[in-house]
């Protein structure tokens, strides 16, 4: 079978090669720096498929240079062309392969390979023939025996039959007209397709989809990818958001960008390993690779990211394709815009010469240090922590894990008293040990009792615990009332617990938390907060018993950050779908309905019985207008905080089908020759949009403050919009130019920089889209910027172009 199936199977052979912990061939010996791979120098590399062997690596490329081939696990690369013609056909975006089986996906169509022969139009020919496949494909997926090509601006393509003949997109079949589909994925019988407008879903191989954007941005989605081990966890990858996950197969979807931030996610890979509760991801970003770490299971908590090096990539780093080496333990591949393939493989950390060891005085109420020792392997190094007490300093058997001390410090208490300490640590970098990597301390001398008196031992009193009755992220706790005899006249510092209810069972530690006040956050939800005061003085620190419990904590109530927006062509007979907007908690669960209103937008009538991410437009509904209202709740009905409802912009009026066109002669299928739709009677549309005048308010954008651009189109569709830096220039002829001594008389003029690009949806009529200072994966800077604005349709009509002005400021 071709696509996500041999990824998969891809993936999950990696965990052997990934648990080695070996070194890396020779021919891979750039060890912890990216190496250039011979053959692929200049070449813009979008995706990289493994055949069979696994030594065979296919590599998609861009801007016209075909398709590259290596037969060594990546160590030289290899043009790879015999029949693919010139021209478009040569721009290959979509790569997949079983054993010698490949096709690739290109600017005109679906090639195959057969057992390294030379490549096949598959289903190709004349555009009046419904059965063929034209359109430049982006991603290629095989679905349990069904072949799916997404499109450019024309949705997913079928085929039963390998791809000698196409089955195309159904008017109304839940994705809409014209859609561009980015990547495809699967698992089981379940699709998703990540698309401009959002992530789609089909239970049916594609042939039907529903919308499955819960929650995701308003921005295109260009990487869709499943779990390998859990059915219903999905990732997905946005144009300037970062990266997104469902739990619940698509239902709704929540950011895990921690350490990433708001970058552009145009592929990634994972290792998983079974036998650990962890799964590693690494993501291919503008800004070069980024290695994540999550749990594994179906309930996984954050995803914590942080940069892979970039040493040996010299100044291009903007990546796009990434996969795993099969052959090579802890290798990865990445494809640069432009700059051709580079392998980097991690070296994991090994302790060498000094292992760790404890160090401080050995007395009750006195600090131990752990020192890592020393490490080597692939920066950066991080270490986790786990103390033991043990009965005999030379038994290692006698030793036992203290409940809760897993940090770099650790407080001596009685029950340390004649025993010995150890500390266990765990070493873990950007190559894939799952915290096998670990050295254990050898035992420190016999703790001993203090001779002197630690605070509160005379008598003590544990913090209460104060705020607000119905505490929510944001708020901030407040531990009072703590108090020592003798006094802890050397300070008094705190640790706070999350507890999941009032056993005093499960909670855990808060890292990094040591003051009186506790700022919650979304973490901290549904959960509870208990603290414990440590008093110092000079015979060393005591800690009091835990307080009470504080109140459960509440989600904050549903915050909209962009409207609700209607898409699809108001049109009976058509599908339109209802984006829920985006919204400030990942808590945040939804409930639609629908409403019919007058022609000039008022008089809003719920349907009944319309709670669906879809509606198909009636005859009931010409003349009116179609809006969407959701409402978004944080915890459920009738708990707090409330719920909110918000309601999106009405549809243009609704309109009966264009009639059909006349059949013209020599078509055997209906249609006018050179102008119909294939395989249709209804006249392609050639109107371009009308995009008339943004307003923008006057007010800068500020780090708490967005611009609220308002579009008005006289047809749905997505609007581009480019950021230009305006900045002061000096006339040269036609052009403005940087300003410079040597020409300061010449006349004054703006020069524009581009700083970015944006796409958002809009609807026929008015659509509000908010510019922040976040523009991709780049912050504008205080200044002057210039917006360009079009909109394309979903017949690839383009407006013309609408200009802007707006400030950005520091505050």
């Amino acid at each position: 079978m071709l696509g996500t199936t041999v990824r998969r199977a891809a993936r999950v052979a990696s965990i052997a090669v990934g648990c080695a912990l070996g070194a890396a061939p020779a021919a891979h010996a750039g060890l912890s720096t990216w190496s250039s791979l011979p053959g692929s120098e200049g070449r813009w590399v979008r995706e990289y498929a493994t055949g069979s062997p696994a030594s065979t690596i296919y590599a998609a490329l861009e801007g016209g240079a075909g398709v590259l081939r290596s037969t060594n696990s990546g160590i030289s690369w290899s043009p790879f062309e015999a029949g693919l013609p010139g021209g478009d056909a040569r721009n290959v975006r979509a790569v997949i392969a079983s054993g010698s089986d490949v096709l690739i996906g290109t600017g005109v169509g679906v090639f195959r390979s057969q057992s390294g022969g030379a490549w096949q139009p598959l289903g190709q020919g004349e555009e009046s023939d419904p059965k063929t496949l034209n359109r430049s494909v982006q991603a290629l997926l095989n679905a349990g025996g069904t072949l799916l090509a997404g499109t450019f601006a024309g949705g997913v393509f079928r085929s039963t039959d390998g791809g000698a003949t196409w089955i195309r997109p159904a008017a109304g079949n839940g994705m809409p007209a014209g859609e561009t589909v980015w990547s495809l994925t699967s698992f089981g019988p379940l699709v998703l397709a990540a698309t401009s407008s959002g992530v789609y879903r089909s239970s049916d191989s594609g042939a039907s989809w529903s919308p499955a954007s819960d929650g995701l941005p308003f921005s295109p989605i260009l990487r869709v990818f499943g779990d390998d081990a859990n059915p219903n966890i999905y990732y997905a990858g946005t144009a300037g958001s970062g990266m997104y996950r469902t739990i619940n197969a698509g239902v709704t979807w929540q950011p895990v960008n921690e350490g990433l931030g708001p970058s552009t996610i145009r592929d990634f890979t994972t290792v998983f390993n079974p036998g650990k509760n962890e799964t590693r991801f690494y993501a291919a970003t503008p800004d070069g690779a980024w290695a994540g770490r999550t749990d594994s299971g179906p309930l996984p908590g954050k995803v914590r990211w942080r940069k892979v090096t970039q040493t040996g990539l010299g100044a291009n780093t903007i990546f796009w394709g990434l996969s795993n080496f099969l052959s090579t333990p802890g290798t990865l591949l990445a494809g640069t815009q432009s700059n051709g393939a580079y392998s980097l493989t991690f070296q994991p950390p090994v302790n060498v010469t000094t292992p760790p060891a404890p160090t401080g005085t050995l007395q009750v109420g006195k600090t131990l240090t752990a020192s890592p020792g020393a490490w080597s392997g692939t920066p950066t190094i991080d270490f986790t922590y786990r103390w033991k007490r043990c009965t005999a300093a030379g038994d290692t058997a006698t030793c036992s894990f203290i409940a809760g001390a897993e940090e770099p410090t650790y407080v001596l208490v009685a029950g340390d008293q004649g025993r010995f300490l150890r500390v266990e640590v765990t070493a873990t970098n950007d190559f894939p040990t799952f915290d096998l990597v670990r050295e254990l301390s050898a035992a420190t001398a016999v703790v001993a009792a203090n001779p002197g008196t630690l605070p509160g031992a005379n008598q003590q009193s544990a913090p209460t615990i104060t705020g607000p009755q119905f505490p929510a992220p944001g708020d901030t706790l407040t531990a009072t009332g703590a108090a020592f005899n003798p006094a802890a006249s050397s300070g008094v510092s705190y640790r706070w617990e999350r507890c999941p209810d009032t056993s005093g069972t499960g909670c855990v530690e808060r890292t990094g938390v040591t003051g009186a006040a506790y700022v919650l956050t979304e973490d901290d939800v549904e959960q509870r907060l208990r603290v414990t005061a440590i008093g110092a003085n000079s015979a060393g620190s005591a800690a009091t018993q835990p307080s009470g419990f504080s109140n459960e904590i509440f989600p904050r109530q549903a915050q909209n950050l962009e409207l609700p927006v209607v898409l699809g062509q108001p049109v009976t007979g058509e599908t339109l779908v209802g984006a829920v907007g985006t919204w400030a908690s990942p808590r945040t669960t939804y409930a639609r309905s629908w409403q019919r209103c007058d022609a000039d937008g008022g008089s809003c009538q719920t349907l009944g019985g319309v709670t669906g991410a879809t509606y198909a437009v009636t005859a009931a509904d010409l003349g009116s207008r179609l809006r969407l209202v959701v409402v978004a709740d944080t915890n459920g009905p009738n708990k707090i905080p409330a719920a909110v409802a918000v309601a999106s912009a009405p549809s243009a009026v609704v309109t009966a089908p264009a009639a059909a066109g006349t059949p013209g002669a020599g078509v055997p299928v209906g249609g006018t020759p050179g102008s119909g739709t294939p395989g249709g009677g209804t006249p392609a549309d050639a109107t371009a949009p009308v995009l008339g005048a943004i307003a923008a308010p006057r007010a800068a954008i500020t780090p708490k403050r967005s611009a609220a651009l308002v579009l008005r189109s006289s047809e749905a569709g997505t609007a581009r919009l480019r950021v230009e830096r305006v900045l002061a220039g000096r006339r040269a002829g036609a052009r403005c130019v940087r300003a410079t001594a040597r020409n300061r008389r010449a006349r004054r003029c703006d020069r524009f920089v581009l700083v970015g690009t944006l796409s958002r949806p809009v609807v026929a009529g008015t659509t509000t889209v908010r510019l922040t200072r976040r523009v991709g994966s780049r912050t504008l800077a205080p200044g002057r910027y210039r917006v360009r604005v079009t909109v394309r349709d979903a017949a690839g009509n383009v407006s013309a172009v609408r200009d802007v002005r707006v400030r950005v400021a520091r505050r």
